[in-house]
């Protein structure tokens, strides 16, 4: 009999009505998940406005209605758990520490908890007091790189390192699309063309990037720079500079929002990918990129470290440095683009997409599972 694994999500997404609705939402998380039916049995359960049962790719999803009180949730829970006799719970989410003392108390004692980092950070007070409590039930932590369990661990909250592995927490289906007919579609010209991907706020600190692309064009002219955004904290300070600056004018275009599904040809269509950011979690705008060649120029943080294996599958700089991203900017014209283009999309496909995830969970469980 194969082992059951429950994916749990303690997030509350009332605006979710429907399991279609919530199945494409979060299909970058759940990716892995058709990918281990060989050897489990995936059940994966999110909180929506609606209840019921859906099989999708050999997984069974299922929703619990959000509404009534904490007693009658858990009740739903210890339930449910007695009834499907998971052998490992992952948990989405460092921050839920009181959910997961209450889930480890109405579970069997033979069951692994594991729990998955998505950039959360430690908690202070009565929240850190809890973590370090929850610790005592979680056997096992995923990190999309063991630098970012560092703080964890300082804090003393992570009992070690020991009990941290690495696996991405999520990927994308993204693939390259025609190159050609891309930049047709979105009339891209030019060779030294950039995307950036991502909110307008401090963290990802589109600042700096306009800062060094600013130099940059004292060398490249013909450079362009267009920028897709949902959260918009940082325009008006953005278009401010464009509008004393007629060179950063001529070649940045703010894109603004777009729909996901026209993703795949801007990554195509594009030559660079462009993060300023400080902190991630992971990187799934980078991931995306990557999955379509589109080469990353990013900054030196542990999640980018890792999804880049150093830098060896893209470019890293010193994160707030304009000067350090401006000299990396100013290497891209030696590279064959073909080639590390070629060479990210077989990099991404072997290490990076839902599948290496999948053998790579399924690697930690069966390790934990052994013992």
């Amino acid at each position: 009999m194969k082992p059951v694994l429950i994916d749990f999500s303690f997030d509350l997404l009332p605006e979710l009505t429907t399991p279609e609705e919530a199945l494409c939402t979060h299909a970058a998380g759940f990716g892995y998940a058709k990918y281990l039916w060989k050897k489990f049995r995936v059940i994966i359960i999110e909180q929506i406005k609606n209840e019921g049962d859906i099989d999708c790719d050999h997984v069974r999803y299922h929703f619990f209605n959000t509404k009534g009180s904490i007693a009658r949730f858990f009740n739903n829970y210890r339930h449910f758990i007695k009834r499907n006799r998971p052998d490992i719970i992952l948990i989405q989410g460092l921050i839920f520490p009181l959910e997961i003392i209450l889930l480890r108390f109405i579970s069997d004692k033979h069951i692994v908890f594991i729990a998955q980092h998505h950039g959360e950070e430690p908690g202070k007070g009565i929240k850190k007091i809890l973590q370090k409590a929850a610790d005592l039930c979680i056997n096992a932590y995923l990190f999309t790189s063991l630098d970012n369990a560092q703080s964890w661990v300082n804090k003393r909250i992570i009992k070690g390192y020991h009990k941290c592995f690495e696996v991405l927490e999520g990927s994308t289906s993204f693939e390259k699309q025609d190159r050609d007919q891309s930049r047709a579609r979105l009339n891209m010209q030019g060779h030294h063309n950039f995307l950036w991907v991502g909110r307008l706020n401090a963290n990802k600190d589109p600042l700096t990037v306009l800062a060094a692309f600013e130099d940059y064009l004292n060398i490249c002219a013909e450079a362009k720079l267009f920028m897709i955004f949902q959260e918009e904290t940082l325009l008006p300070e953005l278009k401010f500079i464009l509008a004393s600056n007629e060179a950063l004018s001529q070649a940045v275009s703010f894109i603004g929002k777009i729909a996901h599904e026209e993703l795949p040809f801007w990554y195509s269509a594009a030559d660079f990918y462009i993060s300023g950011s400080h902190r991630e979690g992971s990187g799934f705008a980078l991931l995306e990129a990557m999955a379509c060649g589109c080469i990353p120029v990013v900054t030196n943080i542990p999640s980018f470290r890792k999804i880049t294996d150093n830098g060896k599958y893209g470019f890293l700089y010193e994160p707030g440095n304009a000067h350090a991203l401006s000299a990396t900017l100013q290497t891209l014209n030696k590279i064959n683009r073909k080639k590390v283009s070629e060479d990210i999309i077989q990099y991404f496909v072997e290490t990076l997409s839902f599948k290496s995830i999948a053998d790579r969970l399924s690697s930690v469980c069966e390790k934990l599972i052994s013992k």
